[in-house]
């Protein structure tokens, strides 16, 4: 009966371990790249809900990959978050590098989304039990709880996806750097920003690949961005016009090919363009997620048509715009104010998938979070007397929450060299301190007689955006949850400027919870 039961186990064994295998590890001869991939582990198999978890990599760059049906079925954005709660009340969020959409059939919903990850996020998913999970979308988020006996299998697939990682030394240190100094980083994993002087065929490649000369504020960069044929049906139809003549900051591993310095662009997250579309071009970007600036000419609320669309037509009036900017009537209430008046004859700034009407380009948004007024002052500034009002109620009462200004953890270059000027919030430091007291509260389900201390980092993308937003000291999740929700909807700052060119930032913030019962 023994030796029945043991065999019965050891026959179980091998389904329970493959699903923690790697399931490539190739080298690629002509990028000379290592792509690894990893089996699909079943988290979640319920009737109604199905929700499979791997990882991937491209070159330099990491990735979650999670399949399924139910929940998390949903359209998300470029830049949509996914927040992994652990059993050490530690979080992390990931990003979405494009806009990812799902598939209806007549039983269910089923969906493959892509979130870039970072090395020390895998260490995270390795050391710690994934709890929870919330999946942000264009409208909402939903959440999930991940069943404990897929939590360990979790933590053996990330530890054994990392251990190949550096087994065949992809994982590198990324370096933020000049453009003009890539050919010294070869072999190097590096960040940086330029601007696209050229774009076109590659000549010595020979294969399809489209070539981006580099070029800053000191002239011509001796290196390539190369997007190879087979990769190029990720990217824009027309990739060489798309980047040609646009600030772009670029993350990749340089590599020496017939005696230049290169850079494999595999996937278009590795690009951020720091510049929109101009309206002239929209038409030639059919299908493609991207950023546009414009005026808004004339709009309309078509309130007797069946749909009740909104309609904010760029460039010209009706029939002679140059994009469409669609409004579905149930997303109306995702925005404070009537669009079709808060955009009229206002400069804006909209992000989404073009697509095509009646020969006619538009874009579709769901909500604020898609076009912005170019210029507006998005915190409401105090007069003299509002804020010696503030002022005087603050010293009466003591505060619940402090905010310390953010810091710098890296040393910022002091060369002579170097012209730079540091990222600056809208309005000054006294603006930030205002927005973050305004907007932060105590969390309902937390420890009110406790005192608790969350330190996060952000980076400031080269637009202002606040992104990759980090708990790195955590004060518990309703904590750590109030302060990412904050961070979230901060305004765009004035970005760092380095040598005449807007760069990546990183900063680190510290928050401080005094919150007393309200009974005390």
């Amino acid at each position: 009966m023994r030796v029945t039961t043991f065999l019965l186990a050891i026959l179980a064994l091998p389904p329970l371990l493959s699903a923690q295998k790697i399931k490539t590890n190739t080298y690629d001869k002509f990028p000379r790249q290592q792509s690894i991939a990893s089996e699909p582990l079943w988290v979640i198999q319920g009737p109604k809900n199905k929700l499979s978890l791997s990882f991937y990599s491209n070159g330099s760059a990491f990735y979650l990959e999670m399949s399924g049906s139910g929940w998390g079925a949903s359209t998300i954005d470029a830049d949509n978050e996914l927040i992994l709660l652990f059993s050490n009340d530690s979080i992390v969020s990931v990003r979405s590098p494009a806009l990812q959409t799902f598939e209806q059939d007549e039983r269910q919903s089923r969906y493959r989304h892509h979130y870039l990850i970072q090395e020390r996020d895998l260490e995270k998913m390795r050391q710690y039990e994934l709890v929870s999970m919330r999946k942000y979308s264009f409208k909402d988020f939903s959440d999930v709880s991940v069943p404990g006996q897929s939590r360990e299998k979790i933590k053996a697939l990330s530890a054994l996806f990392l251990s190949e990682l550096k087994k065949t030394q992809v994982v590198k240190t990324l370096k933020l750097i000049e453009g003009r100094d890539i050919p010294k980083h070869l072999g190097d994993s590096v960040r940086f920003c330029a601007t696209i002087a050229a774009a076109g065929y590659d000549s010595i490649a020979a294969n399809g690949s489209i070539s981006l000369s580099l070029e800053t504020q000191h002239g011509q960069v001796p290196a390539l961005l190369l997007i190879r044929q087979q990769d190029r049906p990720k990217f824009p139809h027309d990739a060489a016009r798309f980047y040609k003549e646009k600030n772009i900051c670029v993350s990749g591993v340089v590599r020496l090919t017939h005696n230049r310095a290169e850079i494999i662009v595999f996937d278009p997250s590795q690009i951020k363009i720091a510049s929109p579309l101009r309206l002239e071009e929209v038409a030639e970007f059919i299908g493609d997620s991207v950023s546009v600036t414009g005026k808004v000419v004339s709009s309309a609320f078509l309130s007797r048509s069946a749909n009740q669309l909104t309609l904010l037509n760029m460039g010209a009036t009706y029939p002679n715009q140059l994009l469409t900017v669609v409004i579905e009537n149930n997303d109306r209430p995702q925005f404070r104010e009537a669009p079709e008046k808060r955009y009229l004859q206002k400069e804006v700034e909209v992000r989404g998938k073009v697509t095509l009407y009646n020969n006619k380009p538009q874009i579709i948004i769901r909500s604020e979070d898609q076009i912005r007024i170019i210029g507006e002052q998005k915190i409401e500034q105090l007069t003299e007397k509002k804020a010696a009002a503030a002022e005087e109620n603050v010293t009466k009462t003591p505060k619940q929450i402090e905010v310390a200004l953010p810091v710098h953890r890296e040393k910022v270059s002091t060369a002579s060299t170097v012209e730079e000027s540091a990222a600056e919030y809208t309005g000054g430091p006294g603006a930030l301190l205002r927005f973050m007291e305004s907007n932060l509260t105590c969390p309902a389900k937390g420890n009110q007689a406790a005192r608790k201390t969350v330190v996060a980092s952000y980076f400031l993308e080269p637009d202002g955006s606040v992104s990759n937003i980090q708990i790195v000291e955590s004060g518990g999740k309703p904590y750590n949850e109030e302060v990412i929700r904050v961070l979230r909807k901060m305004p765009r700052w004035k970005p760092r400027i380095r040598n005449g060119y807007m760069v990546m930032d990183k900063l680190f913030q510290t928050f401080t919870f005094h919150c007393q019962d309200k009974n005390e």
